[in-house]
This record gives structure tokens, C-alpha cells and sequence, in this order.
């Protein structure tokens, strides 16, 4: 005769896996989600060399450089942003992205998305190239939202590099600054080659 061997309900629970949280196996908290895209800006296109994008049609030239997502932004505030580059700097006369900033003015863009940010990346670059005489950029800096400036990337080939800001808002405030001013130059300013929202 086969004896039926009775577990105590605990037991029991804790064998089929019935009493795990459904948190994950560690009992802590879920994952956080990845932030996903929202849309993003790319400037590779631009072919004018040095022209001021105006208040009254942000809005419409950043769409017309939109390639990817279904959000958008509406800009309320921009200055001293420029659809590519004319005298001066790494990208002297070219085309294919905005520069920002002057030298003895600071650039600002102030937008909010039909979503909240999570996570906002800049395709970016310093106005200047390093070299050996300066091989440190210490003049051309950016901040977010108020929060400390940070360097701008800063190459031998003024290529664009990513920096990532962490977000947690639908209002995003992006401005230059300069950390070590000079005679001659004041403010920051630099190359935006691309902008990616992630909500």
C-alpha cells in the first residue's frame, strides 16, 4: 500500500513557486522600463551656412529635420541657434548641422514635447578642434534644466559625440555656457548634429 504524504501548506506554496512576488524572484521592486524613442531631430541635411532660426519658425524647422518617432516639440524659446555654421570654427562655412552660441553671447532653446522625457541625447560638438596648445575644452560648455554645465565633446576631427542627459519632465531648457572666459570670447556656443528624446 503506497502511504500519502501530507506538506504543510507553506511548504507546499514554496515548492510550486505560488508565494513569489510578482515583482521578480528577489522579492525588490519591478524593473524599470527602458526608455523608448519619442522622436528624433537629425541636422545632417541642413545646406545653409549661417542662418538664424528665428522664433516664428522653430517650430516648423525642426519638424522639417524630424526622421524618426511620433512625438514632437514645441519650442517657446530659442536663441542665437543657427541652421550651419558661416565664419569661424572647427566647421568653417559648412553645412549639416546648427551651431549655437556666439562668443560673447550664449545660445538658449526652451521646448516641451507632447510627452515626458526620460532620457534627451545631443549629437554634439565644441566650436573648436583640440590640438596640442589646447588640447582641453574649458570654453565651450552646455547645461540642462539648470543643472551644472558639462563640457561639450571635443575631438581632432569635429566629430560629434553623444551626451546623455537624464530627464523627467515634458520641459526641456537647453543653454551654453563658458567656465574660464576670455579678452575675446565670453560665452559658449558649439555644433548640434543631432537631438533624440526618449519618453
Amino acid at each position: 500500500m503506497k502511504k500519502l504524504i501530507l506538506l504543510p501548506l507553506a511548504t507546499l506554496l514554496m515548492l510550486t513557486g505560488c508565494n513569489q512576488p510578482s515583482g521578480g524572484g528577489d522579492g525588490g521592486d519591478p524593473e524599470p522600463s527602458e526608455p523608448v524613442l519619442l522622436v528624433k531631430y537629425d541636422f545632417s541635411a541642413v545646406t545653409a551656412k549661417g542662418s538664424k532660426i528665428n522664433a516664428d519658425v522653430a517650430d516648423d524647422k525642426f519638424a522639417s529635420y524630424k526622421v524618426d518617432g511620433e512625438g514632437s516639440i514645441t519650442i517657446s524659446e530659442i536663441n542665437l541657434f543657427y541652421e550651419g555654421n558661416g565664419r569661424g570654427g572647427a566647421l568653417e562655412n559648412q553645412g549639416g548641422m546648427l551651431k549655437f552660441g556666439k562668443g560673447d553671447e550664449n545660445a538658449k532653446l526652451v521646448f516641451t514635447a507632447n510627452e515626458t522625457i526620460k532620457k534627451m541625447v545631443l549629437n554634439c560638438h565644441s566650436f573648436y578642434v583640440s590640438s596640442e596648445e589646447y588640447p582641453v575644452n574649458d570654453t565651450n560648455l552646455i547645461k540642462v534644466n539648470g543643472a551644472d554645465a558639462v563640457a561639450l565633446p571635443y575631438n581632432a576631427n569635429a566629430t560629434g559625440e553623444d551626451l546623455e542627459f537624464t530627464i523627467d519632465s515634458k520641459t526641456v531648457t537647453i543653454e551654453t555656457a563658458n567656465n574660464n572666459p576670455t579678452e575675446y570670447t565670453t560665452a559658449g556656443r558649439g555644433f548640434l548634429f543631432s537631438l533624440t528624446l526618449y519618453k
